[in-house]
């Protein structure tokens, strides 16, 4: 299992404000349909 901190690229102690933040910047950034479902993507996605 894979640490959140460093999923969300984040180091502890982070406050909720600063984890929600990292979590919207990086499914926005990773999101297939934006990338055109691409596999590598889709994947990360689902990791975040």
């Amino acid at each position: 299992m894979k640490n959140l901190y460093s999923v969300l690229q984040l180091e502890p102690p982070s406050n909720p404000e600063e984890i929600k933040k990292a979590f919207k910047f990086l499914a926005t950034k990773f999101h297939p349909d934006k990338h055109n479902n691409d596999p590598f993507f889709a994947e990360k996605f689902i990791e975040i």
